[in-house]
């Protein structure tokens, strides 16, 4: 049958499927006087009610999604860039690439690496991470201190230069050796006074024969070595002094930080004219301590050292500065602070930690006595 209100061709007898109109509904409603746009508006209310129904969800789903794709893309700059894992996949390959380098330059650096092993709670130990310790293949020890971002150490020249006359000086002087020719001396004489006496007795005996004139050759060779027996350590020491000498050219040095990380170095530059070295260690951005200006120093100032003295690494001792000392052209600062075997190299530093001077010796045969060399002569070096 036709529906009597759209004229669409319908097979049920109850409810047109077009526009859902209920036949005997409408045959009533035609009785009464509704006509058909009273009807169409009263549909086009139902469908009104039922786009809204859909457009409520629409909405808060497009307010929803709006905010977070702003959220995503334009909050992505403030993503932290060691975080990889977190970035999402819309992210360029150029920008992870970026991020990766990033991570890299982090994850190598030795200032940051030294400040959450160990955090400096004042300037002192802040500058006791930017101060190292070095070690040579001959067994010198000594101190040094790190002055730029690049790695750049400056230390004494004597901790890593091998110097024969001083080595051969050090050696012959030492007890040891003393004590070890003396015992040798002392064995030698005592045979020498039992030959002798085998001489006599046998020459009382037998008189003059072959066997009492070897006895006597003994005896006179025995006299030559223990007179000679001195000059033979010393002859022996020097030709083990430069054989070391010749090592030494071709040596490497072992360099560590505050952390107990170490560094290989070979290659070293010396000063001509100061007790000065300098070396660069393969690492980056470093630790290091600032130049402070010698010349603003008065007499009583706070001074403090960091460095290995006899092994107990990364000792810091405190004193006062002294006084200007000079020696020929060379200026020194004269602190009280204590500058023990394996300070030397090591920084002379101010409350603020600002390194002043480059510790260098000590006056022998007294106590606390020791001088730096001002860092505007390293400044000249660099």
């Amino acid at each position: 049958m036709l529906c009597p209100a759209c004229g669409a061709e319908q097979e049920g007898a109850e409810k047109c499927e077009e526009c859902g109109v209920y036949y005997e509904k409408y045959r009533r409603q035609q009785e009464i006087g509704i006509d058909d746009s009273q009807r169409n508006r009263k549909i086009e209310r139902r469908s009104g009610r039922n786009s809204r129904g859909l457009g409520v969800p629409i909405l808060l789903l497009i307010l929803l999604v709006i905010p977070a794709y702003f959220l995503l893309f334009s909050g992505k700059e403030k993503r932290p860039d060691y975080v990889e894992s977190t970035v999402s996949d819309s992210v360029t390959s150029s920008e992870s690439l970026s991020v990766a380098k990033s991570s890299e330059v982090i994850a190598n650096s030795v200032r940051l690496r030294l400040e959450k092993s160990n955090p400096p709670r004042n300037p002192i130990e802040a500058a006791r991470n930017a101060t190292v310790f070095i070690q040579t293949d001959w067994g010198a020890q000594g101190s040094g201190f790190i002055v730029d971002k690049n790695c750049t150490v400056v230390t004494n020249k004597h901790v890593v230069e091998f110097d024969s006359e001083q080595q051969l000086a050090s050696i012959l002087s030492s007890p040891d050796l003393r004590k070890q020719v003396v015992e040798e001396q002392y064995s030698l004489m005592q045979r020498l006074a039992e030959l002798k006496t085998i001489y006599v007795e046998r020459v009382n005996m037998e008189g003059q024969n072959a066997e009492t004139d070897k006895l006597q050759k003994e005896i006179l060779s025995l006299q030559d070595e223990v007179q000679a027996l001195p000059g033979k350590y010393a002859d022996e020491i020097e030709q083990d002094v430069n054989e070391r000498a010749v090592d030494a050219s071709f040596a490497e040095y072992k360099v560590s930080l505050f952390d107990g990380s170490e560094y290989i170095v070979y290659d070293m530059q010396f000063s001509d004219d100061h007790d000065l070295a300098f070396f660069q260690l393969s690492a980056k951005d470093c630790p290091f301590i600032a130049f402070g200006d010698p010349e603003d120093l008065v007499q009583g100032n706070s001074l403090y050292t960091v460095g290995n003295p006899s092994g107990l690494s990364y000792t810091v001792t405190s004193g006062v500065f002294s006084g200007y000392r000079t020696d020929g052209d060379n200026i020194f600062l004269q602190t009280d602070a204590p500058i023990n075997p394996g300070n030397s190299g090591g920084p002379l530093i101010t409350e603020d930690g600002k390194a002043v001077g480059v510790n260098t010796f000590v006056l022998r045969e007294a106590q606390n006595i020791g001088f730096a060399i001002p860092v505007s002569v390293v400044k000249e070096e660099l």
